[in-house]
Formats: C-alpha cells, structure tokens, sequence
C-alpha cells in the first residue's frame, strides 16, 4: 500500500515538474510554445493554433501543454485560441483522446465568455475554394470546382478541360468526426475509374492508403511511419505484387525537417531519385537543396511576408535562376494565385502557368 502511495505521489511531484519547466519532457513543449506565443504577437493564428497542436501530439505531455497554455493564456481571445487548438487536435485523435481532450476544454471554459466559446464551437469557415482556374501560359486549360457540406468539408470535385467537358470527378466520403474515409474517381461517363481508402491508426495519423481500380482489384499502396513527435517517418509505395516501387524518408532536428531522401526503384534514373537538404530561418524553410542520382543538382530559395506565408520560391541550377513561383493573397489572407514563370536571359520572366482560386462563403 505505501508503494503505491510513494508512486503516486512520485508520478504527481514528475507531472508537476514537467508543467513548471523543470524536467526533459517540457523542453519540446517550450519549444512549440515559443513559436506560439512569437506567432500570437504577430497575429499569424494559424500558425498559434498548429503550434498548439504539435505540443499536443507529444506523447504523455498533453496535461503538461494544457497546464502550460492555460498559464500562457489570460486574455478572452487567446483562452479560445487554446480552445480551438483542443478542436483541431479532437477533430485528429482516437475517440478516447478525444473525450480526455473534452475535459480538458471543460476545465478551461470557465475563463471564457459563453457566448464566445459558443460562437467558435459553432463557427464554419469563413471562406472556402470553390474553384480553381488553371492555365498554360496566358490560356485556361482546366477548371476545377468544389462542393461542400455544412460541416466545411469538400465532397464533391469536379474537373472541366478547355472545351468545358467534364474530365472527371471525385467524391470524398467521411467518418461521423469529419474523417476522410474514402475518395470515388468517375470518368465523363460518371462511370467508377477507382478508389483511393483511407485508414489511421489511434491518434488519428494516416497509416495507410489503398489504391483500386474499377474492378475493385488493388492497384497501389502507400504505407507511412511516424517518429515519437508524429512526424513523418517514411511513406513507402508498394505496386499490386506488394514490391516496393518508391520510398521516401524524412530525418528531423527536433521539429525542423532537415533532410528528405526519395527512391524510385523501377525507375532509378528518373527525377524521383535525390536527397534534399533544408535550412530553416526563424521556424521556416528558407532553403531546399536537392541532389539527383544522375548528379544534377537543384536549389530552391523561399521568400516570406510579414504574416509568414510564402510569397516566392526562386528555383536555380548551376547557381543561375531558372524558374520562380510567385503566390498572390486576397486582403483576408486566402491564397488567390500561384503564377510559375521560366527565367530566361537578361533574367526576362516568361508566365508558364497559372492557377486562380476563387472563395466563397458557406
């Protein structure tokens, strides 16, 4: 009984300790915290409420993050913030995370006006892609538009050639949560041209998707791993004899991506065999190396705005920019364009391609 009690008691003083900073287990929740906390003083939400999130996932930490954002947090608007992050990390986990995530919010609705919590429990996006204009250089080669459900969630795409035929369509198939399940591929015709299914594993990280073609016969497979912050590990394609004909692994520096290897083995001269290096500035990739087996070698430059969403990527060979992709907003902040130019002599920019995005509300 007293060997009980004095572990108990031992496992509360480790709790307490690893709430108050004091032991390992909170170094990679100070970690996320601190890019926060610094997302919340410029105002990049998105970036507070996955920040939120990645502590969350740390295995047996979750009381700890709570215990943090919840001395973090004082005022009305940052205590939802948190409380969106528990959404968002509910929306993602296994039933039974998510009722120990329903408690946690519980304990937490106290600090919030009722009327504000109500509204964001209840608040659907704002704003959703409803269709996406792609062109060859200045012409519109492809239309793509999107159905949505109540919930915000796509179930229906539709895909137009410059004719204005249909091309094809794709229906999206959810869980009761709000889970992708299932994708339905039609031809003109609105026959089934394949599946693509969907399954998770606990917490909710996808662990392996299946390829079928109309006959119901599966035709590919994608199996992922993850590392202990479920990060991706490796994502490895497999063909309907079950031999690997692509792999690709991920190598972190605690949270930072700082190399990715790719292989392709049915073709081991193509494109798809390199390794790619990474360099991050202030939380975000600002480089991106990439050797190829045959021993050409490609660099790619990222360029930000203030509220930390890409605005360029500059792509070189040999040290001479060769191509740049330039991305446009809207004043909410929705993406509005990505343009890809071909950089040619005297650095003369030539548009290749264009993709438009058009938002409406729900």
């Amino acid at each position: 009984m007293r060997r009980r009690a004095l572990a108990i008691l031992m496992v509360v003083v480790f709790m307490f300790m690893a709430s108050e900073g004091l032991c390992d287990m909170a170094t990679p929740l100070r970690t996320h915290l601190k890019k926060l906390k610094k997302a919340y003083v410029n105002k990049d939400y998105d970036t507070v409420i996955n920040e939120a999130c990645n502590a969350l996932y740390h295995d047996d930490s979750n009381s700890v993050t709570y215990s943090y954002l919840a001395r973090s947090y004082e005022k009305t608007d940052e205590n939802i913030l948190a409380i969106i992050a528990y959404m968002k990390y509910m929306d993602c986990c296994s039933n039974k995370n998510r009722r120990a995530a329903s408690k946690r919010i519980e304990k937490l609705k106290p600090r919030v006006d009722q009327k504000e919590l109500l509204a964001i429990l209840e608040k659907k996006p704002e704003n959703v892609m409803i269709r996406e204009g792609l062109y060859k250089g200045k012409l519109l080669n492809k239309t793509k538009d999107y159905i949505y459900n109540p919930m915000g969630l796509v179930i229906e795409e539709k895909c137009w050639n410059s004719m204005g035929k249909i091309d094809y369509r794709i229906e999206y198939l959810y869980d009761d949560d709000g889970v992708l399940k299932e994708k339905i591929t039609y031809d003109p015709r609105d026959r089934v041209k394949g599946t693509v299914s969907y399954t998770y594993d606990e917490a909710g990280l996808k662990v392996l998707t299946e390829t079928r073609n109309l006959k119901g016969r599966l035709t590919e497979k994608e199996v992922f791993t993850y590392d202990p912050n479920n990060h991706v590990k490796s994502i490895v394609t497999y063909n309907q004899n079950e031999d690997i004909i692509y792999k690709k692994t991920f190598m972190y520096n605690n949270d930072n991506l700082f190399e990715e290897r790719s292989v392709n083995y049915v073709k081991p001269l193509s494109s798809d065999n390199y390794i790619a290096r990474f360099k991050e500035v202030d939380g975000k990739i600002s480089e991106k190396t990439i050797e190829f087996k045959i021993g050409l070698s490609e660099k790619i430059k990222y360029s930000y705005r203030i509220n930390g969403k890409v605005e360029r990527e500059m792509f070189y060979h040999d040290q001479s920019p060769i191509k740049a992709k330039k991305y446009a907003y809207t004043e909410g902040g929705d993406l509005s364009s990505i343009s890809e130019y071909e950089i040619q002599k005297r650095k003369k920019h030539v548009l290749r391609s264009k993709i438009d995005f058009k938002y409406a509300s729900l």
